[in-house]
């Protein structure tokens, strides 16, 4: 059994890929800061409720910005490095910068450090599609190689950031290291300020939707069990590159409003909307292109990923029974 280290463990992707591997030959040792507060807090719990009762999880409560010697051992008995720890959000991003560079810059430093010198075999790393920043996007998509587009944000930065950094580290190191872009990712525990928790509590509360840039802005919607099939895949191939990044989107954009009406039509309930100006941290619109990452590890096969109208229901369905059993 090998054993894989996953960051970020308590947040969305990373407890969806810890379950899911934990499911499978993998030894998981979690590692998350635990600091969410409110509904963000009452998720990390769950999720952490869940994985602790794999007997072959571990859990360690660290900050990752901060001197990382004591997670040494856990480093050298591990093959694998999955980094998903991250402060997420554009908007937010640009409130608050120290605190992006801090645990988006300053930890994934320490992390990719931390384990090019415990002889991992494979470093693996989320970034994020407004790495593309504002750009004409061509009709088949945006593609890995694609640069020049206008980057909105500090978050958008970081990333930026963690993958040259990572370039870096291949060019020095005897890691295999890859990247994902990951294009508005969701679905059951998935993060409550992403628009389709705040829409979908909105409508069942009464209260108003938010839309913003009167919801014509369109996103690549990518549904988590897509997204951690994608990455899953690739943990334990060994590529002749020793640094690649891949885009991971269900490759079907749609407009915000559309995502609006595919909730109001599973829930049974018509949103009372109020539409604000567009944020400057927004992009007009987010559309991955798979070509690159099917033709590596699908054989050019084109994939099938969960179609929005089924990824919402259950995404509704959880977070119904998710609030109900908080109350």
């Amino acid at each position: 059994m090998e054993t894989i280290i996953i960051t970020g463990s308590s947040g969305f992707i990373g407890y969806s890929l810890s379950k899911y591997l934990l499911n499978r030959d993998f030894r998981v040792i979690g590692i998350d800061v635990h600091n969410g507060e409110g509904e963000q807090k009452r998720l990390q719990d769950e999720r952490l409720s869940q994985l602790i009762q794999f007997k072959k999880f571990t859990n360690i409560c660290k900050d990752l910005s901060e001197d990382l010697s004591e997670l040494k051992k856990y480093f050298n008995e591990s093959n694998y490095v999955i980094h998903l720890a991250a402060t997420p959000g554009v908007r937010e991003s640009n409130r608050n910068p120290q605190k992006y560079v801090k645990n988006n810059i300053v930890a994934f430093s320490n992390v990719i450090e931390m384990a090019a010198k415990s002889n991992i075999k494979h470093f693996i790393f989320a970034s994020s599609s407004s790495v593309y920043g504002d750009m004409n996007i061509p009709i088949d998509g945006l593609k890995e190689d694609m640069t020049g587009g206008k980057v909105q944000s500090v978050y958008a930065m970081t990333k930026v950031a963690n993958e040259v950094e990572a370039l870096v580290f291949s060019n020095k190191s005897k890691m295999q290291i890859t990247g994902f872009r990951f294009f508005s990712v969701y679905g059951p525990y998935g993060r409550p300020d992403m628009a389709i928790w705040l829409f979908t509590d909105s409508i069942l509360k009464d209260k108003p939707v938010k839309i913003f840039g009167k919801g014509l802005m369109k996103r690549d919607f990518t549904y988590i069990d897509d997204v951690i099939l994608c990455i899953a895949k690739v943990i334990k191939i060994k590529r002749t590159s020793s640094f690649e990044i891949y885009n991971i989107g269900s490759m079907r954009p749609r407009t915000v409003l559309s995502l609006l009406s595919c909730i109001e039509t599973e829930l049974g309930r018509k949103a009372k909307i109020i539409f604000e100006d567009k944020d400057i941290a927004d992009v007009d619109e987010t559309f991955a292109n798979m070509k690159k990452y099917t033709e590596e590890y699908e054989a050019g096969r084109e994939l099938n990923f969960t179609r929005m109208e089924y990824g919402i229901s259950k995404f509704c369905k959880w977070l119904i029974d998710f609030q109900h059993n908080i109350r």
